[in-house]
């Protein structure tokens, strides 16, 4: 596959979409085997061009070499930042020094993380929340939309070609295999879900914000062309609708059941409840993390922000619970924060355990609902485990 490509998504607007197969951790936290894009776009009018994003640093030249394939660099007017982490600007400087007539345009805040990454001599525009720019017939409109996921995140409308260029909103991990939503996989769509629940999930609320400020600006947008991933030109609704239902959390009738197992106790228990709570008819999601095998945290994140009911599992560890449920629930509770989802605890202990006093608590500082836990020595039983899933089930289904 390419690193750069070039794809026409509007009469003027451009696409120059940056393919990036290195990465393997996204902000050297999250991990995407499936790499991700970097989307800018190119509006070229009667007057001269606006870019809209760039490209991470590493791939200045690819990028620098397509865009020239698009646009004369003295057309080149403005550079829209609609949000300045480094993903989308890391070009920045040898942009500029294509392109040296170009003034880079933002909301106000993001001024000072521009000039501080790439220089204090950069011609910057500082925008408010709702003004326009007028460039060769086209108006481009700005949506302030703070914390999605940058204090100076915002979206930048085109009204003449209903156009939504939307930064980090509306985005996702992968390098698909066409450029638009002609043929829109369910693979894609989780790999948005996990994008919005790793990098935008602990903003979710001004997510949910923002998309209500753009549907007020413009309700029904023909284009919505994110940062990253697809460029949705055939029903951007779907995306949009989308994104807002993963914003509130909106429980979809499944349970989570994560677990730690060091010698098996726990993974025996846990595989007889999800036994028990099939034949309730509840699907459940099932993440396993032991010697032999690490569930993706990621995806874990991607689901619960979703689930009904979170289980987890876990065996003493130094009679505290097992440090890898500590990071577990330390990630879905940042993640997922406000949702207060129903939760339910095991441990498994062998000589002693405080496991059981200490998950209930930091569950409940997190903001979890922590319906019931069970503490059992080595193996729990049948009795106890079956009046749990009828619990776990209640709660899934009374959501």
């Amino acid at each position: 596959m390419p690193t750069s490509e070039v794809h026409q998504v509007t009469d003027d607007l451009t696409l120059i979409r940056i393919n990036d197969t290195r990465v393997k951790y996204f902000e050297s936290q999250w991990h995407i085997p499936e790499g991700i894009t970097y989307n800018s776009y190119v509006l070229r009018t009667s007057e001269g061009a606006a870019v809209f994003e760039l490209s991470k640093e590493r791939f200045s030249e690819e990028y620098l070499e397509a865009l020239k394939e698009v646009i004369s660099p003295a057309e080149v007017k403005y550079l829209i930042v609609d949000h300045a982490e480094p993903d989308h600007t890391g070009a920045m400087r040898p942009f500029l020094q294509l392109c040296p007539d170009a003034k880079v345009v933002g909301i106000g805040v993001a001024e000072g993380i521009v000039k501080a990454k790439y220089g204090q001599d950069i011609a910057f525009v500082p925008v408010k929340d709702g003004s326009e720019l007028r460039l060769g017939g086209r108006t481009i409109r700005f949506v302030y939309s703070p914390w999605v996921h940058w204090p100076e995140t915002m979206m930048s409308l085109i009204p003449e070609e209903g156009v939504v260029i939307s930064g980090d909103a509306f985005g996702g991990y992968s390098i698909p295999s066409g450029w638009s939503d002609d043929d829109v996989q369910e693979e894609y769509i989780r790999y948005s879900k996990k994008y919005l629940a790793t990098v935008i999930g602990s903003y979710r609320e001004h997510l949910v914000k923002a998309i209500s400020k753009l549907r007020a600006s413009m309700p029904d947008p023909s284009v919505v062309a994110p940062a990253h991933g697809l460029v949705w030109v055939k029903q951007p609704k779907v995306i949009v609708d989308l994104y807002e239902s993963w914003g509130k959390a909106t429980p979809d009738g499944s349970v989570v059941v994560a677990w730690v197992s060091m010698y098996g106790s726990i993974k025996e228990t846990m595989e007889k409840l999800i036994a028990l709570l099939q034949g309730h008819g509840i699907a459940v999601k099932k993440y396993s993390f032991s010697d032999e095998e690490r569930g993706e945290r990621e995806d874990l994140l991607a689901d619960a922000l979703t689930a009904s009911v979170i289980v987890l599992g876990t065996p003493t560890y130094e009679t505290e619970a097992h440090p890898l449920v500590k990071e577990l629930f330390a990630s879905m509770g940042s993640k997922l924060k406000g949702t207060s989802k129903p939760a339910f605890v095991l441990v498994s202990y062998a000589w002693g355990s405080v496991a059981e006093k200490q998950l209930w608590q930091s569950l409940s500082n997190l903001g979890f609902d922590v319906r019931a836990s069970v503490s059992f020595k080595e193996r729990i039983s049948n009795e106890d485990l079956s009046k749990l899933a009828e619990q776990i089930a209640a709660a899934a289904k009374a959501v």
